[in-house]
């Protein structure tokens, strides 16, 4: 009966572990240069009220105008990550954040990383 019991608790303990390591790469998303520039004409095209929404597979994105230029979210639909991009009038990068969501409903959570430009 011990043995059992000890030979599924290895089973669970190696099955978490291969877990743990696969996810590992995916869960964290990337903050890299595919899109760094604002589209200001996209968004005064399509904007209502100063904030423009749109979704492209599994990324839902905001755009919105904050001082001292625009500001984009990005919600990949599959974590809880977010990842907020300042730009300035010009439409230039400022900074970028990795924000980790831990209330869903108010979008409460913490900044993991933050790259100025």
């Amino acid at each position: 009966m011990i043995i059992i019991n000890m030979r599924k608790l290895v089973i669970f303990l190696l099955l978490s572990l291969f877990i743990q390591c696969h996810t590992k790469n995916k869960v964290i998303p990337k903050t890299d240069r595919s899109f760094e520039k604002f589209n200001i004409e996209n968004f005064n095209k399509n904007a209502v009220r100063g904030m423009h929404k749109f979704k492209d597979n599994k990324i839902s994105s905001f755009q919105d105008f904050q001082s001292p230029g625009y500001r984009e979210r990005n919600y990949n639909l599959d974590s809880f990550f977010k990842i907020n991009k300042f730009f300035l009038i010009m439409e230039i990068l400022k900074r970028r954040e990795l924000y980790l969501i831990l209330d869903l409903k108010s979008e409460f959570g913490i900044t993991l990383m933050r790259k100025e430009n």
